[in-house]
């Protein structure tokens, strides 16, 4: 029972940060949403591995611009 409440708050943070997230198109926010409650452990789990990637990427493309 408490593993299911945790998840769940853990899930809800999730939803939140994807959606505040500043520089994010309004369909990827959508599509995020999405597939953090349709598929909810993969879901959470694709989300913290490939947004850290997406950064990174971005993190670094701005840094070989400079």
């Amino acid at each position: 029972m408490v593993a299911i409440a945790l998840h769940g708050f853990i899930q809800g943070l999730l939803i939140l940060r994807v959606l505040l997230r500043p520089h994010r198109q309004p369909a990827s926010r959508i599509a995020w949403v999405i597939v953090i409650i349709v598929l909810p452990v993969l879901g959470l789990v694709a989300y913290l591995l490939l947004e850290k990637r997406i950064l990174a990427g971005s993190a670094l493309s701005r840094f070989e611009q400079s």
